[in-house]
């Protein structure tokens, strides 16, 4: 891992540190002690990295995961129930017209539920991308 952006994860966790009330102060401790660990060589940072990953890993919403309830874009989603309604609305309208890809089996949904699931999923795993690479911004 370079320098550079090994600097960034160990910020993002020391600030993380900072503001987390649920953090048990022995685990903040862990994980700040080896946040401020002198690591030279790309290689043992890539380690420590992982090591600081493990770690957070036990902790109460840490700041490395982007998935599941944990992921700020799922947040936002489940904000906007007009998102899953208009999936519905457009399965209930077009249904017949539209298809599972090829290597899930194909066919057709089986209802409005399965297709508003997999489009939600379709939706989150663009918006996650998009927003890593500073397209989108989860609006404030």
């Amino acid at each position: 891992m370079d320098k550079d952006s090994y600097r960034k994860h160990i910020d993002s966790v020391l600030t993380w540190i900072e503001v987390n009330d649920d953090l048990d102060i022995n685990m903040a401790a862990v994980l700040t002690q080896m946040c401020n660990q002198e690591v030279k060589e790309d290689n043992d940072r890539k380690k420590a990295w992982a090591g600081i990953r493990a770690i957070l890993g036990m902790c109460p919403n840490p700041p490395i995961s982007q998935r599941g309830s944990n992921c700020p874009v799922r947040k936002y989603l489940t904000t906007r129930p007009d998102v899953e309604v208009a999936f519905i609305a457009l399965h209930d309208s077009i249904g017949d017209l539209l298809f599972k890809h090829g290597k899930t089996g194909g066919g057709n949904y089986a209802d409005s539920a399965e297709y508003a699931e997999v489009q939600l999923n379709s939706l989150l795993t663009r918006l996650r991308k998009e927003s890593k690479e500073g397209n989108w911004a989860i609006p404030e």
